[in-house]
């Protein structure tokens, strides 16, 4: 009896043993992609939805405030891929560059030339995601970066690939159709943040006036509000667009004084789970149905 009792506790420390070992190697594997943006993280499950994928801003945070936590710090050393965009990212001071990065959209060099100075400010750090024809430019590169990772699913990638650039152009035809139907190629929109410069400009349709300074979510004084009250009175059908994740309180106060205007909220982030035809559309229906 008591050799029974023994083998069956030594079967029992074996089996905790073997418990022990293997949670602990499923809390060390690390994160194969690293993102630094909810939309990043939607175009790499986009092309390769097996991958595992981790967004160091987490949901509904502010982007332009964003500080690195040591467990971050940690996965992103331990990452085959951290892919960013520094036109957006790049005051992220802790963010130190990787050999394994892949940055999709790089900063660009500092625009000399005064009179289009501070246009050319907010166009550098838009994002770029927004712009269907950037992302579709894009999507090639990324497939190849994920192809080098996961070269067992080269195939299933590429097609993923051209059908994902399929989809964009699917989407800026919706757009370009409902932007002309609202006639915003004369009304035009004041902004509070440049994060849908890029694409509004491919549309054609004039911004009066971006309220942010840049990029970094500060509002400017009296004189900036002074200039958007006359552009709202010049153009008094014009739409102000709001930001999620940002003070609106100056658009609300331009909308209080112009009625006639619409307000709306759109959504430049999204989450790290959701689609990016998901996301657009959603901004659209947003712009259509104030």
């Amino acid at each position: 009896m008591i050799p029974f009792i023994r083998h069956t506790l030594r079967l029992c420390c074996y089996s905790m043993l073997a418990l022990v070992l293997h949670t602990h190697t499923a809390v060390a594997t690390p994160t194969t992609i690293v993102t630094t943006l909810p939309p990043l993280s939607a175009l790499v499950t986009w092309l390769a939805p097996h991958a595992t994928v981790h967004c160091l801003l987490p949901a509904h945070a502010d982007p332009h405030h964003m500080q690195l936590t040591p467990k971050q710090v940690e996965q992103l050393k331990a990452a085959r891929l951290l892919l960013r965009s520094s036109r957006d990212d790049g005051h992220w001071t802790q963010l130190r560059p990787q050999g394994k990065t892949l940055d999709l959209w790089p900063s660009e060099p500092s625009y000399t030339h005064e009179a289009h100075k501070h246009e050319h400010e907010h166009e550098k750090n838009s994002h770029a995601w927004l712009n269907p024809q950037e992302v579709a430019r894009i999507l090639p590169q990324l497939a190849q970066a994920l192809i080098r990772l996961y070269p067992q699913q080269q195939a299933a990638i590429e097609q993923r690939t051209q059908e994902a650039i399929h989809s964009t152009q699917v989407i800026l035809q919706e757009w370009q159709q409902q932007t002309q139907k609202m006639d915003l190629q004369h009304r035009g929109v004041l902004m509070q943040h440049p994060a849908w410069l890029n694409f509004f400009h491919a549309l054609n349709m004039p911004v009066w006036q971006v309220l942010e300074s840049g990029n970094h979510g500060q509002e400017q004084g009296p004189r900036v509000l002074d200039q958007a009250l006359r552009s709202v009175q010049q153009h008094p059908h014009s739409l102000l667009i709001g930001e999620q994740r940002h003070s609106n309180r100056a658009l609300s106060w331009l909308h209080q004084h112009h009625p006639e205007s619409t307000l709306i909220t759109l959504d430049a982030l999204g989450s790290a789970h959701t689609p990016w035809v998901v996301l657009m559309r959603h901004n659209l229906h947003t712009l259509t149905h104030p």
